[in-house]
């Protein structure tokens, strides 16, 4: 990967974290704790139109590997 673009991402991660603080706060601690096969994770997205949409899973075994090959980086 060509450094200018890793750079260029960084910068662009720290700017989201300082207009978003609460929500690299919610990573962080998200990130922090185990998850277990059976937890459900929800994400909610609302439109300024009012429009809401909505999606959960509930984690299993090949989620787990997924999410610690993530973690891992």
């Amino acid at each position: 990967m060509d450094i200018g673009k890793i750079l260029k991402a960084k910068q662009a991660w720290d700017a989201f974290g300082k207009n978003h603080p609460k929500f690299q706060a919610f990573l962080e601690t998200f990130n922090s704790r185990e998850i277990s096969e059976g937890t459900v994770i929800e994400v909610s997205v609302k439109y300024p139109d009012g429009n809401t949409m909505k999606s959960n899973l509930m984690v299993n075994r090949d989620d787990l590997d997924l999410l610690g090959m993530l973690r891992n980086k």
